[in-house]
């Protein structure tokens, strides 16, 4: 998850020369340590006041704090399950997606799937374009807990493989444990029982129509 990547070290030199020139900057950089830190030690994306996040106006939205922000914000929504919430906020970087350092540009393109899938929109363009792009294509190979989550989405919503979703969810439950921090536990816990749900509801349908013929 974003929360824990740091695209510059703050023993980078071009880094801590950006920070003194730019006291926003600095001031974004110092709250995005603190929230992660509060993440790893118990605090949830829910509780995350979006108002307290700050924004720096003379950078655009791709420039890594601001991404780092509107990430957050997403992550916030996406554990209250409201998906075309987070689809909204996602659009501008999305629209954006390749000024972005790389480790953004998977997360953008990563939840904005998730998202469409989520809200079963039939946008196949999007769909094909993500799914087709090496970058994470790549990314997908990765065995981890949120690309075992990404991975029953797609053969629960596009690939309509509902036991090998179901296959993917319990790898992803196995993989809990080792989620790098609380905060992203507790989110992709969430996003599990949701995609979970959603499966038995498309089983129980189709016994449902079984029956029925």
């Amino acid at each position: 998850m974003i929360i824990n990547i740091y695209p510059f070290s703050f023993n980078d030199g071009n880094t801590v020369k950006h920070l003194n020139r730019d006291p926003v900057k600095r001031q974004q950089f110092f709250q995005q340590l603190e929230l992660a830190g509060s993440f790893t030690i118990g605090k949830e994306f829910e509780a995350v006041d979006t108002q307290s996040l700050i924004e720096n106006p003379n950078e655009p939205i791709t420039e890594q704090y601001n991404a780092f922000v509107t990430l957050a914000k997403v992550y916030r929504e996406l554990e209250r399950e409201n998906f075309g919430h987070a689809l909204e906020i996602l659009e501008p970087l999305w629209q954006q997606r390749n000024d972005l350092v790389k480790p953004y540009q998977i997360e953008v393109m990563k939840e904005y799937l998730f998202c469409h899938l989520t809200l079963g929109l039939h946008e196949t363009s999007i769909q094909d374009e993500i799914l087709q792009d090496k970058l994470f294509r790549e990314y997908l190979k990765i065995k981890q807990l949120e690309t075992y989550r990404m991975q029953a989405a797609i053969s629960l919503w596009v690939e309509y493989d509902l036991n090998q979703a179901q296959e993917w969810i319990s790898k992803a439950r196995d993989s809990l444990k080792q989620a790098p921090t609380y905060a992203d536990k507790a989110l992709n816990t969430k996003l599990l029982n949701f995609i979970s749900l959603k499966v038995k509801q498309e089983k129980a349908e189709k016994i449902t129509m079984n029956g029925i013929e």
